[in-house]
């Protein structure tokens, strides 16, 4: 078969003239790596893509959070692999499949192994794919996924937090290694996760440290980081949204550029943080090769605690919930094929991860989904805003070490955040002296004791989903993070609809991203859909 073959990362290895390579950190192979031997691809542990080229055939491997996807499509008499999808897509002609552009409508991105193109696949994380030159066909071989063991050890909470602490240090200290000079970039929420990294570089007096927040001036969230920091004795500064600059600057050519480079060719692009990037690049407060920290974890991914209380649950059962979580779009198309493809691949996994219906077996299932699906797709690709603007990247919570250790922990220690929160907390209230304030949301703005009556209230007389609508909806109109300045064309009253109906601004997104309205110069789907 004929080969076809574009790299825009990797790069070949001078050793091996065969071998095609990229780390986000700039690390090298080491001398002896063979990409053959699973053990020696393990041991990079995370943060690259790989590709060997042979005459007979191709090998694509991934890391286990796929920080940067490879494509391949296979066709009667060629096979294209590439880490730019819409390569691929324009040397083969290939179309918008109409069941994935459903599935993106109901979700906000495809299947993890699929693109929005018929014939057009990513290899998924942590896989090891080789695609024969003589017949075209493709083999799958998983290297490592982080999902939770089926065996747990056992061990109590003060040795868990041990354990997340060392870990911690491992990922942050390779990192940080790599950084060299280049500054440290910190996206600052009010929250939990990226105050485990502030407080981290705080604690180890790691230099050259700049925590950013954005959000419209009068947002909660901005004041509460800038204490954070304040405390920890980093540098901070504030991305102010206003409403006429962010407008103008969407307009901008390049924006088009920056959606289409972070879609992927898989997903709505994250655009929560691009007017910051932007400008931190414009203030020269940001520069080429700059290292950002965000505060993505492992943590967190089970969402569905009802289920543990009728323990066993049926595969049909689990099916319908993981549906009812990732359906959220409210989409104004037809979607039917879309959740066909979503049904038939859930059930997949399901099957592969040998579901049982306990309680260990639901969590590693639940959580596994979810990793897989929205962790990879929309959450791991936000990456891809960071490398637009010439900026690296780090994810020290979902490096190896680190997840290893939250898989491998007992059920009662990882099914919530409590542990996890209670370490973060008392880690920033040992280095700062001072007890953690927290930025609970939007619900902020609604006084809690009103809020305790409404929800008392509501409850009682069935009027709980009326109350939570009203509220989300009056904060998604005007959303403190400036959420509503990416509405695109829908009008107030089509917000106003889709709100109460449900729908959250990421729906919004999604509607005007597949319709090719979000942004004038934006066009990927109406002239070639099937």
């Amino acid at each position: 078969m004929k080969l076809i073959q574009h790299w825009q990362r990797l790069r070949p290895v001078s050793s091996d003239s065969s071998l095609y390579y990229f780390h986000g950190l700039g690390i090298d192979l080491p001398h002896d790596f063979d990409v053959t031997d699973d053990s020696s691809v393990l041991h990079l542990r995370s943060h690259y893509a790989l590709a060997e080229v042979k005459p007979k055939e191709v090998q694509l491997v991934t890391d286990q959070i796929r920080s940067f996807p490879l494509y391949y499509a296979v066709t009667e008499d060629t096979v294209a692999v590439s880490d730019a999808p819409y390569w691929i897509a324009n040397q083969l002609s290939l179309p918008i499949a109409e069941d994935r552009y459903q599935l993106v409508a109901e979700t906000g991105f495809t299947w993890p192994d699929q693109t929005f193109y018929r014939g057009l696949n990513q290899v998924l994380p942590g896989t090891r794919l080789t695609i024969s030159l003589d017949s075209g066909a493709v083999k799958e071989t998983t290297l490592h996924q982080p999902l939770f063991s089926d065996t747990r050890d056992d061990i109590d909470e003060t040795e868990f937090v041990s354990q997340l602490n060392s870990a911690l240090d491992t990922t942050m200290e390779r990192a940080i290694a790599a950084c060299g000079d280049s500054k440290i970039l910190v996206p600052l929420s009010g929250g939990l996760d990226s105050r485990l990294i502030v407080t981290w570089l705080a604690r180890h007096a790691v230099p050259n440290v700049l925590c950013f927040t954005y959000g419209r001036r009068e947002s909660k969230e901005i004041s509460i980081s800038e204490q954070i920091a304040k405390n920890l004795g980093l540098d901070w500064t504030a991305v102010y949204l206003d409403d006429e600059a962010v407008k103008a600057a969407w307009l901008d050519p390049d924006t088009a550029d920056f959606l289409k480079y972070c879609a992927a060719g898989a997903s709505l692009p994250h655009v929560q943080d691009w007017y910051a990037l932007r400008r931190l690049k414009e203030q020269g407060l940001a520069s080429e090769g700059d290292v950002v920290f965000p505060g993505h974890t492992i943590v967190d991914n089970f969402h569905n605690h009802e289920m543990l209380e009728h323990l066993p649950v049926e595969i049909r059962e689990v099916i319908t919930v993981v549906e009812s979580k990732h359906f959220v779009m409210k989409p104004s198309v037809e979607t039917g094929a879309g959740r066909a493809n979503f049904r038939l691949h859930v059930g997949r996994f399901l099957q592969d991860q040998n579901y049982d219906g306990s309680g260990n077996s639901l969590q590693r299932c639940i959580e596994g989904l979810n990793v897989l699906t929205r962790q990879t797709m929309y959450i791991n690709n936000s990456m891809r805003a960071y490398e637009f603007f010439g900026l690296r990247w780090a994810i020290p919570m979902l490096d190896r070490e680190f997840t290893d250790i939250w898989c491998s922990a007992p059920l009662d220690l990882t099914i919530t955040r409590r542990v996890y929160g209670d370490w973060i907390q008392n880690s920033y209230q040992s280095q700062t002296g001072i007890k953690p304030v927290l930025y609970a949301g939007v619900t902020t703005y609604i006084p809690q004791s009103i809020m305790r009556t409404l929800r008392k209230v509501s409850s009682l007389v069935g009027l709980t989903t009326v109350v939570n609508r009203y509220y989300s909806t009056k904060a998604c109109l005007h959303h403190p993070m400036g959420f509503d300045l990416f509405y695109g064309t829908t009008t107030k009253w089509e917000q106003i609809s889709r709100f109460s109906a449900g729908a959250s601004s990421t729906a919004i997104w999604t509607d005007q991203f597949l319709k090719d309205t979000w942004q004038p110069d934006l066009n990927l789907f109406h002239t070639q859909r099937e």
